[in-house]
């Protein structure tokens, strides 16, 4: 990835707030971005099996996506998508995505 391609990387601000600098770091250095809006927080807008309509339209026809989840051990995973959701309950080819 050049530095054309970089832009943000819209990331849960609940999980910004927890994640510590190098964790933060680290991601960035994986996506050669920097992190930036939070298009969908469980806090706030549920979980999305509650509120599935909500969260599809909420990452729909966006590219460059990070999904970061945390579990009640305070484990992190998530993973990353380069490529544009333009469908939900399908499969999308990514060569960037990772998990």
């Amino acid at each position: 990835m050049d530095a054309s391609e970089i832009s943000d990387l819209h990331l849960n601000q609940k999980y910004i707030g927890e994640m510590n600098e190098e964790e933060m770091k680290q991601i960035e250095s994986w996506t050669n971005m920097k992190c930036g809006d939070v298009i969908f927080d469980t806090g706030r807008d549920g979980y999305p099996k509650e509120n599935s309509t909500e969260f599809e339209q909420k990452i729909k026809n966006r590219s460059q996506l990070l999904f970061v989840i945390e579990e009640e051990k305070g484990n992190k995973f998530g993973g990353y998508i380069n490529g544009k959701i333009d469908k939900v309950d399908s499969w999308i080819t990514d060569q960037k995505a990772f998990v």
